[in-house]
């Protein structure tokens, strides 16, 4: 899956980190050459990205860089959602994760999402409902529909 395990796990310094896995990948292609790398990087503080795909095969066609001003429309970021703080109604999953205490055990699922009205929203599953938070584990919970229950030390409680 990765060559390097990643940069906190891999120790090499921030702006020369790629060339770590350069170096691997063109060992890994001499080794086999019918296969091919695919190397990743971002800049310093993540602002700029790259990708380099590496193989002993000769291309097929010839590579040419695309002006950016062709695809930059599609690459915008759409208009910002407003944020809505004080929740009522249905809730839209966008996104979502699963928080585990010490022990290891799933204890709140953590949402982004939309309410009715299309405002971003930010809110917790119920604190220990554990039938949920498995659920979450081994099913895409992107797009669920769940129902503001209130709110707890401030943050919104959204229960599906």
């Amino acid at each position: 899956m990765t060559l390097t395990g990643g940069l906190p796990y891999f120790g090499a310094p921030g702006s020369n980190y790629v060339m770590h896995s350069i170096a691997e990948v063109v060992d890994r292609c001499r080794i086999e050459p019918e296969k091919f790398g695919l190397i990743t990087s971002n800049g310093w503080y993540c602002t700029k990205h790259s990708a380099g795909i590496y193989s002993c095969q000769n291309p097929t066609i010839t590579w040419n860089r695309t002006p950016p001003a062709l695809f930059q429309n599609r690459l915008s970021l759409p208009k910002n959602l407003e944020i809505d703080k004080a929740l009522s109604g249905s809730f839209l999953v966008d996104s979502y994760s699963v928080w585990f205490n010490r022990q290891g055990e799933p204890e709140t699922g953590i949402l982004i999402g939309r309410t009715e009205s299309g405002k971003r929203a930010l809110a917790h599953t119920p604190k220990g409902n554990k039938d949920i938070l498995y659920t979450m584990m081994q099913k895409e919970w992107i797009g669920a529909k769940g129902k503001v229950v209130g709110q707890k030390d401030k943050i919104n409680i959204v229960d599906f």
